[in-house]
Formats: structure tokens, C-alpha cells, sequence
């Protein structure tokens, strides 16, 4: 599994002593979650989005399947008569957001109906295809030294000591083309991802989908 522009941050910032706090941010536990696409990292894409709606002091903007809760976005214009926190600067985005919108709070309540455009100079976060439903659920393993359930690394890299084994699905899944490590149950950050080979397909029956030890193998390089 390769880390994510998050994690490799969070290494960098520790290693080097310049973000002690990043350390909290290595979560207790990780969460294994299964993508019906492959997972890719994002950074500096250009991309422009249009503002469809708003209510009060939010506004949703809408863009081709990039966003994600907790992704980053840095700013670069606003049309005039239509203002937003920290304009020219990184948004971070909202609870509220899916696949195809992103929701911020605006300082000032646009005037009239017409969509407005704001200009994204660069978005960075991931792009994936979570599986829903079927009774699934990202599986939680913990991430300490007390339980151990990663090896020493002695070669520079790591592997699991127990198996990940989901939830049996009760209806289909599709084709899995990656799993992934996450920071929370739902949402949050993916920090580790690999493209499986050969993919996993769950279809309409009852399947459990399981990593054995030794599996999951993480890394830097």
C-alpha cells in the first residue's frame, strides 16, 4: 500500500519535527475500505466549479466527481457581489459534501438568482468509488504497538499479523478494483491505498472478502 499526499505530510512533519501535533493525527485505528475504482491521490488539478444553489450564509457548488468531505480547495477568484470565507485561500470542504458538490459557509448572502462561477486554481484530496450497501462496512483494525497487528518494520515496510476480514455481503458489490485505509468509519482521510491484482468480484451471493496475514503490505517507496 502507497500513503497518501496526507500521510506522507504527516510522516515528513514528524520526522523533521515540524508539526509535533501530527502525530495525534496517525490514527489508533485504521479502517480497511474496499473501492469499485481505483483509488488515485489528487493534486494540482485545475478545475472549475459553478455555484447551482444557496441558502442563507452556504452555498453548494457543484464539479465533475472530485469532491469529498475534508478535501482541500485553494481559491482563486470569486466573482464580484459574491463572497466566501477565506477567499484566495484553502476551503476546506464541509459536512454536507458527497461525490459532486462542496458546501461552504459565505460571509456575504449573494445577490440574485443567477449561478455565480468561482474558479479553482487547485484541489487536492482523492477520488474513489466506496462500495455501498450489501451490508457493507469499512473494517476496523487497530494501529498500536500494544496489539500489534503490524510487523516491525526491519526492511522498510510493514505487513498485517491478522487477517481483515469484512462483513459477509448479502447482495452484490461489483468488482473491487482497490482497497484502502482510512481514518475514521465514514469519511474522513484515506492515507494508505493499492490497486488490487487481480480485482475481487462480490457478486449477488454471499461472499466474505478477507485479507490474510501478510497481505496488506505497507510502504514509502
Amino acid at each position: 500500500m502507497g500513503a497518501t499526499r496526507i500521510m506522507l505530510n504527516h510522516l515528513l512533519h514528524i520526522a523533521f519535527g515540524t508539526r509535533a501535533a501530527d502525530i495525534a493525527a496517525i490514527p489508533a485505528d485504521y479502517y480497511f475500505g474496499l473501492s469499485t475504482t481505483e483509488v488515485t491521490d489528487i493534486t494540482n488539478i485545475s478545475a472549475s466549479v459553478t455555484a447551482m444553489s444557496y441558502l442563507l450564509k452556504v452555498v453548494t457548488l457543484t464539479a465533475p466527481n472530485i469532491f469529498k468531505e475534508g478535501d482541500s480547495v485553494v481559491v482563486s477568484g470569486v466573482n464580484a457581489g459574491f463572497t466566501v470565507t477565506n477567499i484566495d485561500g484553502t476551503w476546506t470542504c464541509d459536512a454536507g459534501t458527497n461525490a459532486t458538490t462542496i458546501v461552504f459557509t459565505v460571509t456575504n448572502q449573494p445577490v440574485g438568482t443567477t449561478p455565480q462561477t468561482i474558479s479553482v486554481g487547485t484541489v487536492t484530496g482523492d477520488i474513489m468509488t466506496e462500495v455501498t450497501g450489501g451490508s457493507y462496512a469499512r473494517k476496523v483494525y487497530s494501529n498500536d504497538e500494544t496489539t500489534l497487528k503490524w510487523t516491525v518494520s526491519t526492511v522498510g515496510e510493514v505487513s498485517n499479523t491478522e487477517a481483515a476480514t469484512f462483513t459477509t455481503s448479502s447482495a452484490a458489490w461489483g468488482t473491487i478494483l482497490s482497497v484502502f485505509l482510512a481514518d475514521a468509519s465514514t469519511n474522513g482521510n484515506i492515507l494508505w491505498y493499492y490497486t488490487l491484482s487481480p480485482s475481487i468480484v462480490v457478486g449477488a451471493n454471499p461472499t466474505s472478502v478477507s485479507f490474510a496475514i501478510g497481505d496488506v503490505i505497507g510502504s514509502l517507496a
